[in-house]
């Protein structure tokens, strides 16, 4: 009888020391804080999701990436009509990656207290998949574009998305000390910003 509360003892702490460890320690509002001073922006990523060179993950495998383009030299009427007038480029973009299971929704937005678009597409990752959906914010402020893309798998966005409304909320534009790092004027590149806080040393 000992032996068998001694077994179911050791059983339960192994069970509680596991789960201290697989539990990380959520990170301040510093520390999950990202700036780009080449493209002019800064956000607070959501508690417990992964930052790893510009994209951000959650657990549920939702996914952030941003991109930014110079608008340096770029035709006038297209800069005139932005965002609305990137929409081709868009749906081109969005029918290469995924199966566009449907039409887009568009409604008016705001970033960083700058007028934007956001747009919304039906999609399936894989054609075999369950349906998920891609969210695209669009905005222009000081000569370049930003693009913010969400990719929702099936059934993850009820999960997840307060939490990309609150990284919304919480972006910022800044002087840009540009052009975007490795990408000539007008061409969209995926911008990977850098901790304010750096990372400890292992």
């Amino acid at each position: 009888m000992r032996f068998m509360r001694t077994t179911a003892w050791l059983v339960l702490l192994g069970t509680v020391a596991a789960a201290s460890c697989s539990e990380r320690p959520v990170k301040t509002v510093e520390q999950r804080t990202y700036v780009s001073r080449d493209s002019g922006y800064r956000y607070v990523a959501p508690v417990g999701w992964d930052v790893l060179r510009g994209e951000v993950r959650s657990p549920s495998k939702s996914l952030i990436t941003i991109q930014v383009a110079s608008l340096e030299d770029a035709d006038e009427t297209f800069v005139a009509n932005l965002p609305n007038s990137y929409m081709p480029q868009l749906e081109g973009w969005t029918k290469y990656y995924f199966s566009v299971d449907g039409e887009p929704s568009s409604r008016p937005a705001t970033l960083g207290g700058v007028a934007a678009l956001e747009v919304s597409w039906p999609i399936r990752i894989r054609p075999a998949d369950p349906p998920g959906k891609t969210v695209y914010w669009l905005a222009s402020n000081a000569g370049y574009l930003y693009v913010i893309r969400v990719v929702f798998p099936a059934g993850s966005d009820e999960l997840d998305e307060p939490s990309v409304r609150a990284f919304l909320a919480s972006w910022q534009f800044t002087e840009p000390a540009g052009p975007p790092e490795g990408g000539p004027p007008g061409t969209l590149i995926l911008s990977i910003p850098e901790p304010v806080v750096p990372p400890p040393t292992p």
